[in-house]
Parts: structure tokens; sequence; C-alpha cells
């Protein structure tokens, strides 16, 4: 499990690199001549795949170069499980904050409406008696 994650360049590779310490990490990464260092500190520590796909969701990282990164580690290492004979692929999603955003304002204006509406159901009740 890590609490860091991203990519950084070597020798003209762009790589990805994961660890627990961000500070640590970023002075060894210097030190060793790595170029163009961008970790991020995980929400909560994850599995290598997990961080993958989570920083896929990052537009920081939405650059075709990181992509092909992500979509070449994912086809080497996503691992399958057996079911009963069968191979699933397993997927990990995570929202970017703006699909969070804009899910939660979703639900709002729905809460609101519902209510709005039992109100108005009240009032016309009202209006029969």
């Amino acid at each position: 499990m890590f609490t860091v994650a991203g990519l950084s360049r070597q020798n003209g590779t762009l790589k990805l690199r994961f660890a627990n310490d961000f500070v640590t990490r970023v002075k060894v990464l210097q030190r060793n001549g790595h170029k163009d260092i961008d970790l991020v500190e995980l929400e909560q520590a994850m599995t290598k795949d997990a961080a993958v796909a989570y920083l896929s969701t990052l537009e920081q990282f939405a650059y075709i170069e990181a992509q092909s990164v992500f979509a070449d580690y994912q086809s080497k290492n996503v691992k399958t499980t057996k079911a009963k004979g069968k191979e699933l692929d397993v997927e990990v999603e995570f929202e970017t904050e703006a699909q969070k955003q804009k899910r939660e304002a979703d639900a709002k204006r729905k809460r609101d409406a519902r209510a709005a509406a039992k109100t108005a159901e009240i009032n016309y009740a009202e209006l029969d008696h």
C-alpha cells in the first residue's frame, strides 16, 4: 500500500513512481537525476493498481504521454480474478473532485425538488378542505 504516487522522467523515459513519504521520495528522485517529478499524496493508502487508476482521473495527468504510461501499466499489471472458472476483470473507479461536486449538487437539487413537490401537495390538499 502506498500513500504517494506519480510520474518522473529519467533518461527521457516517463515512469510511474510509488512511495510512502513524499519529501523523501522527491529528494531520492532528484538525487538520481530525475526530471519532471510530479507526485501526489493519495487520499488514502492504495495498491499500485488502485493508485494508477486514481492518477489516470486527475487533470494534471490528462496529457497523452501520462495516459499512455497508465494504460501500459494497466495492460501489464491489472490482475484478473477467477470466479467459478471464469475470469473477471477487476476495475477500480474513482471520481474526480469535479465529478463528486456535480453528483452532490445533483442529489441536492433532487432533494430540494422532492421537498418542494411535497410542500405543494400539502398546500393543494389544504385547499380541498
